[in-house]
C-alpha cells in the first residue's frame, strides 16, 4: 500500500486544528512525539484538491478504499492511524470519526485489520500492553 497519501494526512493533522483538538480534548493526547511515533494523520476531505487528474491514481485510491464509490474520501473527518505489519509496511488505516453526528465512530479501509503498534516506543518500554481489538 503506497504511503504518500499518509504523508499528506499527517500534514493535514498539523494544518487543520480539528484533528489535534480532538486528540487533546477527547483522548488527552497532546504529545507531539506520540503523534509522530504513531504516524497519526487527519482526513479533512482535501486530498482530491491536490491530486492531478489521473484516472490511474483515482482507480488505485478506490481500489485500496481511500476513495468511496462516490469518489469522496472514505475516512473523511477521521483521525487516522496506519496499521503496519511486522516489517513496518502499512497494510491498513484505522480511523476515528471526530463527528459524533454520523453515528459511525471507528472505520477501517477494506482488508486485514492488524494491530496498532508503536514500534519506536516498544524498544524503550518496561511494559507492553496487548489488546485483541480496539473497538467493535
Amino acid at each position: 500500500m503506497p504511503a504518500w497519501w499518509l504523508t499528506y494526512y499527517q500534514h493535514t493533522l498539523t494544518s487543520d486544528n480539528r484533528g489535534i483538538s480532538y486528540l487533546k480534548d477527547v483522548w488527552g493526547i497532546s504529545s507531539n512525539r506520540s503523534i509522530t511515533d504513531f504516524g497519526v494523520g487527519y482526513v479533512n476531505g482535501t486530498l482530491l484538491e491536490i491530486l492531478p487528474e489521473d484516472n490511474e491514481i483515482n482507480k488505485t485510491l478506490r481500489k485500496i478504499g481511500l476513495l468511496n464509490n462516490k469518489g469522496h474520501e472514505a475516512l473523511n473527518d477521521c483521525v487516522v492511524f496506519p496499521l503496519c505489519d511486522h516489517g513496518g509496511v502499512i497494510v491498513n488505516l484505522y480511523g476515528i470519526n471526530i463527528e459524533e453526528a454520523t453515528g459511525i465512530t471507528h472505520l477501517y479501509l477494506p482488508g486485514a485489520r492488524r494491530g496498532l503498534v508503536n514500534r519506536q516506543a516498544q524498544r524503550d518500554a518496561l511494559y507492553i500492553w496487548f489488546f485483541r481489538r480496539i473497538y467493535g
